[in-house]
């Protein structure tokens, strides 16, 4: 009988176990996905709404650490084109920086 509950106990582990990895697994897809959204979508917005972007640059951002990131960003002044490119200059570079790879993203 104690053999029995120790085989049985083994196999709740091993199932946990797999349990945690699946679900970790999920995860890492998820978050994933929902980066590759928000590129995307980041993607269609300076493209098509490079005025709508620098709106919110320049008078949006609320929190310290967002602005900082756009500080060196074209000014407002500078035409909804020129923005919309070096954007998209800038996430292609820093995708390809996090993931390794060197894939032109923009026509994705």
């Amino acid at each position: 009988m104690a053999g029995r509950i120790e085989s049985l106990r083994r196999r709740r582990d091993e199932l946990d176990s797999k349990l945690r990895e699946l679900a970790a697994k999920e995860a890492r897809k998820n978050t994933q996905l929902d980066r590759r959204r928000k590129i995307i979508l980041g993607a269609w917005l300076l493209k098509h709404r490079g005025d709508l972007v620098a709106n919110i640059v320049a008078n949006g951002l609320e929190r310290e650490q967002d602005r900082r990131a756009f500080a060196d960003w074209p000014t407002q002044t500078a035409s909804a084109e020129s923005i919309s490119n070096s954007v998209e200059a800038g996430i292609v570079t820093q995708i390809s920086s996090n993931s390794g790879s060197t894939r032109d993203l923009r026509g994705a």
